[in-house]
């Protein structure tokens, strides 16, 4: 039993800490950022689909992408636990592969596996579909540098198949991502380590080194001369030389102090972090209490298992000068891990920061970082209770970080999952060839990329898209850019992967979200005054047409996929305002005035005063003056700001629905009232 737990606690304890980092929140999460064209690929073409998806940058991620979409279901609850096990294997490959390079320090190894598993400064776990598969990457080049160890330890036949296994799985790596591509130059290291220094001659010393590292130097040069030479930069572009030369100094002194404020993220920022509280002022609230339960019961936890290990585990004594070549090996290694980890993001000057999206960077820094803060345990702390304590608030502060950061993916995964609902509420079906527009939308994890995968998954049931039948823009993103500018008729193109959109922008809906109110759809008959919509998008409202919006084609087709998107919300305001809002687009009074009874029968209301105006239309194009001079009076109470949008719909109401004297003077009364003549010149 000894035996058994001795062998199997290493991977144990880590899948025990990657489940309180990554897996309290998996029943809550969804699809983000890139995963959503992933998905919508996997789920329209196929895993053969990747072929050509992944083509123009990524081409060797095609068979892992194949794979997994052909083993897990296109559903998030799958991804996100595939992902929480990708991370798992990943930190439990770490582990493997440093006790191969420093066998006695076994404990020490487990440490950095440890803090690898929660490496908090990497925080885009939740995009599983993305990072599942990016893990197993980073897993194959640790078991490509462990199978290195041991070759060099083998002879014969069994040195031969794992430098082929090893070799195998570094170009599988670097091939597939050039993230990890610097860390290569780490085996080095190793074989140096493992050679040692002492040796009859240099230039025996030297024939060992470059026997051993020969075969990887083979597949890291292929690896350099396709990407620089035959596949050359699809995406990101190396720095210029030229851009250091001559007058150009300074922009040296700029990217030297860029690196060592990158080096600073990565050894203390990143764990300080940690210890920036969630909501202080608000510890009354559910997540903050699960927060602090989660860190407080897993320190005193963390200390007692941890003691327990480094009891049965043996303790090379800092003053065997066997301990000590390795801990000097440990500092030049962690150094230089950081330093080359971070080395394909500076020759692209890609910025790495410890916000979305640019910590996805950390992927391949936190090995580095793991390992010096190892190090810099075991130097600066005395006596081994003191390093665990450490160590454990390290990891309990790490995982709460995690919990508070997944809980930020579980609200947008709401707010998402609120915006296709209200959608699919007010445009039931939508003319091919559309382009849903807006200036941004309010949330982080999303882009107009990402959203047009679900955007298509909801209103396109075809089975072509070649081109694309729908896309989402924001102009924020896309404008002078893809879409050179906002005038009618004005062309836009954009390719998405293996397929792609063409349009003008004759053929827009504009819409307006936000999270304080229901998703508007924006109508240059309506919209201008609205003091909701800001003035920024009135070349938006002026193209927007909402007759592009069609009936739904099959009303008893469901047009949300309930497994991905959740239920559909129980029936707020913004369910009978989407509602509503769609029967006044075909004049439809009689439809607007049945859901305004279902309103009001289930008590719904909203404090968004323009939100009454698809009743108010109803009641005054029916000729129910009161009623309506009554939700004019609610939506002016509501926002007194709406007065010109009010006044500008009375006086419309005047000239389509006033067909006596009575109720013109009605509303000329109502319109003084509001004081409308101050307002309309």
């Amino acid at each position: 039993m000894k035996a058994f737990i001795n062998k199997y606690t290493p991977a144990i304890i880590l899948l025990f800490l990657s489940t309180l980092a990554y897996g309290l929140m998996i029943p809550w999460l969804g699809f983000y950022w890139d995963d959503w064209p992933m998905a919508w690929f996997a789920n329209t073409l196929g895993p053969a689909g990747f072929k050509e998806a992944l083509a123009i940058d990524r081409p060797f991620l095609t068979g892992i992408y194949m794979l997994t979409t052909s083993l897990l279901p296109i559903k998030p609850i799958y991804w996100q636990v595939f992902a929480l096990l990708s991370r798992w294997v990943c930190s439990l490959s770490v582990y493997w592969a440093l006790t191969k390079i420093w066998p006695d320090l076994k404990k020490q190894m487990l440490w950095v596996s440890l803090l690898f598993a929660v490496f908090p400064g990497f925080k885009q776990q939740p995009i599983a579909i993305i990072y599942g598969n990016g893990f197993i990457l980073l897993t194959s080049f640790f078991l490509s540098l462990g199978l290195m160890v041991k070759a060099i330890n083998q002879t014969g036949r069994n040195k031969v198949f794992s430098i082929i296994a090893s070799v195998f799985l570094q170009c599988f790596t670097i091939f597939s991502t050039e993230y990890y591509a610097g860390l290569e130059i780490l085996r080095i290291f190793i074989i140096w380590y493992k050679h040692g220094l002492v040796i009859r001659s240099f230039k025996a010393w030297f024939l060992n080194m470059f026997r051993e590292y020969f075969p990887y130097g083979i597949g890291l040069l292929f690896f350099i001369i396709w990407r620089v030479y035959i596949f050359k930069f699809p995406t990101y572009k190396p720095v210029s030389m030229a851009e250091f030369s001559g007058s150009e100094y300074p922009e040296i002194v700029t990217y030297v102090n860029r690196m060592a404020q990158d080096i600073y993220l990565t050894v203390w920022k990143t764990w300080s972090e940690i210890f920036q509280f969630p909501n202080l002022n608000n510890i009354h609230g559910s997540s903050n209490i699960f927060y602090w339960a989660v860190v407080i019961l897993l320190i005193p936890l963390l200390i007692i298992l941890l003691n327990q290990i480094s009891k049965n585990t043996s303790i090379s004594s800092q003053n065997n000068p066997k301990y000590q070549i390795s801990q000097t090996q440990i500092i030049i290694f962690a150094i230089a891990a950081i330093i080359l980890g971070a080395l394909p993001f500076w020759i692209t000057n890609l910025p790495i920061q410890l916000v979305y999206p640019y910590d996805r960077f950390f992927l391949s820094l936190m090995f580095g970082s793991s390992l010096l803060v190892v190090y810099l345990i075991e130097r600066i702390f005395n006596g081994e209770i003191t390093k665990i304590v450490v160590l454990s608030l390290l990891i309990s502060f790490s995982i709460g970080s995690h919990i508070d950061n997944a809980n930020s993916y579980r609200r947008e995964w709401n707010v998402h999952n609120q915006f296709f609902w209200q959608l699919s509420w007010r445009v039931p079906a939508l003319e091919e060839n559309t382009m849903l527009l807006s200036d941004t939308f309010p949330l982080e994890f999303y882009s107009d990329n990402s959203l047009t995968a679900p955007l298509n998954w909801i209103y396109d049931s075809s089975d072509q898209h070649i081109p694309l039948k729908y896309m989402m823009v924001f102009t924020d993103i896309r404008l002078g850019g893809s879409l050179p500018d906002l005038n009618p008729g004005t062309e836009f193109y954009k390719n998405y992967r293996s397929t792609y959109f063409e349009g003008t922008t004759d053929q827009t809906v504009g819409f307006f979200y936000s999270t304080d109110a229901c998703l508007r759809i924006l109508d240059p008959k309506l919209s201008h005054d609205d003091p909701l919509i800001p003035k920024t998008m009135n070349e938006i409202i002026t193209l927007s047409d909402p007759a592009r919006i069609l009936p739904a084609a099959h009303p008893e087709i469901e047009l949300i996929d309930e497994s991905i998107f959740g239920k559909e919300p129980e029936y707020s305001w913004c369910y009978y305002y989407e509602k509503a809002d769609l029967a006044r687009q075909y004049q439809d009074w009689q439809m607007v005035l049945d859901i305004e009874k279902l309103a009001a029968a289930n008590m719904k209301s909203t404090q968004i005063g323009s939100e009454y105006l698809p009743f108010i239309e109803a009641l005054a194009a029916t000729g129910d003056w009161d009623k309506a001079f009554s939700y004019v009076h609610k939506a002016y109470d509501r926002n007194k700001n709406n007065e010109k949008l009010l006044c500008r719909e009375l006086e419309r109401y005047q000239s389509e629905y006033a067909d006596t004297k009575s109720s013109m003077q009605a509303i000329e009364t109502e319109m003084n009232i509001i004081g409308c003549a101050d307002i309309i010149q």
